[in-house]
């Protein structure tokens, strides 16, 4: 796999689950809680609006060329997995999650954050030498 096919499998996942976030966010947090409030409601559509977002940043940076912009954008990633990994942690130890779903996305964190981590500081795509004006 390549840092271009990342960006777009990452794209992939984060568009989908910020689609099915967005428009059928009771299905998302029934079976947490079946009495789901209009705010709740409100969180998980704005959490796929910014899912949506981050496929969209994803797509985006899938098709551009090796650059310190594209290098960021694998940082950006990679602190949002992160700060997931945290949440997501905290849920499961508090019971807030299933343990099954709770460690899947745990482990579907941890495996974004080691592949970006690859990329951008293991293997950095080398960016193009700039040519001289002249």
């Amino acid at each position: 796999m390549n840092a271009r096919n990342l960006f777009r499998v990452t794209a992939a996942l984060l568009m989908l689950t910020g689609l099915y976030w967005l428009l059928a966010p009771k299905a998302t947090v029934a079976s947490y809680d079946p009495n789901v409030d209009p705010y709740t409601v409100y969180l998980v559509q704005i959490l796929g609006t910014f899912n949506i977002a981050l496929a969209v940043l994803a797509f985006s940076a899938s098709r551009m060329a090796p650059s310190t912009e594209r290098q960021a954008v694998m940082t950006t990633l990679i602190v949002q997995q992160a700060l997931s990994l945290v949440v997501n942690l905290l849920a499961v130890f508090g019971g807030v999650i299933p343990g099954g779903m709770g460690w899947f996305v745990v482990a579907f964190n941890i495996v974004f954050i080691l592949a970006f981590s690859y990329f951008r500081f293991l293997r950095p795509e080398a960016e193009p030498v700039p040519k001289l004006q002249s």
